[in-house]
């Protein structure tokens, strides 16, 4: 593939940043039908995509870009952006500044264009060249980077469409991830200035735990997160985003955002197995119960700094201290301390979405909260009556 463009360059002045070379061109809609988006995986973790919305081409309606296309205007007058991660050769035949020259660019066939912003774009346009071939001849302003590294990739497509709000959150938190652990390999500190403040930091140790959840042998949740893209499956008990979330709770607390995240990790890991011996029901059929859902996840998580402090006064912080603290929800007293619904056994009865009370399947956090609340009055009433 050979085309006329330009070469200009860029750059910023954070620590240990480069110059960058972009090329500045079009390319006809018929050439960009090689080029492929990196998706985010469990097995490709350093991708940094989603799947086309298959919403964006609804036929009908103001929104599909199909619509816009074969209906309307149909003008894209703001470039894609594309990867070449291997040979691009650019022959300058006219130096029109100091940072800007004419020339010929040249991309071997055989090299793959990696979609960094617009995919949907394009996409668009291969779909409607079914209708009209013509479209092959398209002119798409194309913006080329030549970058080796898919962190590369992956930190200007964060850059281009976070700085918009257009990414969805639960990929957002795989990138915070994978920046948080590229800043600390290869010490690209102007990442920790720029994107990687505490909150950053947190949902990124949020995401790393999650990983931790997922694989180890300890946790109620190994095999079974449906992560970021993937189909939803009868085996899988939550969402990667969803688990996240809570977690990234957990760790605004002070005590545990100071905590080694291998260390935390394993204490959550315990604590939910206990859950899972508990509440074997809502672990076996998630669908018909809320414990594994927004109610149940968010009061658990809530409750948990409570529970680690109750059991840290006692110099026990174990899976069995959690147990003996958490199975007092089981019982049945009879307090008006707490709310009528939380005197019964806090059991998979409970939780039921066919029989539980009307509390157990409320999803706003001022509920949630409430729940957390007469749990924690619950466990402090039972304890103090041993």
């Amino acid at each position: 593939m050979k085309t006329k463009g330009f070469r200009i360059y860029q750059w910023g002045y954070g620590e240990g940043v480069e110059k960058t070379a972009l090329y500045i061109t079009t390319m006809k809609a018929g050439d960009l039908t090689r080029a492929v988006i990196d998706r985010w995986t469990r097995d490709n973790r350093e991708g940094y995509q989603r799947a086309t919305n298959e919403r964006r081409f609804t036929p009908k309606g103001k929104q599909s870009i199909v619509s816009y296309l074969m209906r309307e205007v149909g003008v894209f007058p703001t470039s894609v952006l594309l990867n070449v991660r291997g040979s691009l050769e650019f022959k300058p035949t006219m130096k029109v500044t100091d940072v800007m020259e004419l020339g010929d660019i040249t991309i071997q066939d055989d090299e793959r264009l990696m979609i960094i912003d617009g995919q949907h774009r394009i996409e668009a346009l291969k779909r409607s060249m079914y209708n009209e071939p013509d479209l092959k001849e398209y002119p798409v302003p194309v913006t080329l980077t030549n970058f080796d590294d898919k962190f590369d990739e992956m930190l200007n497509f964060y850059i281009v469409n976070s700085r918009q709000s257009k990414i969805p959150t639960d990929l957002v938190f795989r990138h915070l991830q994978t920046m948080m652990e590229k800043s600390v390999l290869e010490n690209k500190k102007w990442l920790n200035v720029a994107i990687l403040g505490e909150k950053e930091e947190r949902a990124a140790w949020a995401t790393v735990i999650v990983d931790f959840l997922e694989e180890d042998d300890a946790s109620p949740f190994k095999g079974k997160i449906q992560f970021t893209g993937e189909p939803k499956e009868d085996h899988h008990l939550i969402r990667d985003f969803s688990l996240s979330v809570r977690i990234l709770k957990i760790l605004r607390e002070k005590a545990f955002s100071q905590m080694d995240a291998d260390v935390l990790a394993e204490k959550i890991a315990d604590y939910w197995s206990v859950l899972k011996e508990l509440y074997p029901l809502s672990f076996l059929n998630p669908k018909t119960h809320t414990l594994l859902k927004t109610t149940g996840l968010a009061s658990y998580t809530n409750l948990f700094p409570s529970i680690f402090a109750m059991c840290a006064s006692d110099g026990e912080v174990t899976k069995e201290r959690f147990k003996f603290y958490l199975e007092m929800l089981k019982e049945r007293i009879d307090n008006d301390r707490v709310g009528s619904e939380f005197q019964d056994p806090i059991d998979d009865n409970w939780w039921s979405s066919a029989y539980g009370p009307s509390i157990s399947k409320a999803t706003t956090e001022q509920m949630t909260s409430l729940i957390t609340k007469n749990m924690a009055m619950k466990i402090n009433i039972v304890n103090a009556s041993r």
